[in-house]
């Protein structure tokens, strides 16, 4: 669990415990987008790594007409977000 998730998790235990359950049911759905939206970045990022794979091993000059060293930086700035 990534430290926003965690934090929204942590709220929400907070608000349940006051009697705020339609704010914690909020930042429940919160926590859930999150994770949600990391999931499909990471299979995405995967499935970029592996078409990067492919046109290397069935183009093997796919990198000067392609432009994959641009896809690769592409693909390690969207992995550090």
């Amino acid at each position: 669990m990534n430290d926003i998730e965690q934090r929204l998790s942590d709220e929400a235990d907070l608000c349940r415990n006051d009697g705020a359950d339609d704010i914690a049911t909020l930042l429940d759905e919160a926590q859930n987008v999150i994770k949600t939206f990391r999931e499909i970045a990471s299979t995405r990022l995967e499935a970029m790594a592996r078409a990067r794979h492919h046109l290397r091993f069935w183009l093997p000059d796919a990198r000067a007409h392609l432009a994959i060293d641009e896809l690769d930086a592409a693909g390690a700035n969207d992995a550090g977000a």
